[in-house]
């Protein structure tokens, strides 16, 4: 997944990541 999706939440790692970023 993108660096910046584990950070937030991993399960949405993708989605969860450019959506909160």
């Amino acid at each position: 997944r993108e660096p910046d999706g584990p950070r937030l939440q991993p399960d949405q790692g993708r989605a969860g990541g450019k959506r909160l970023l």
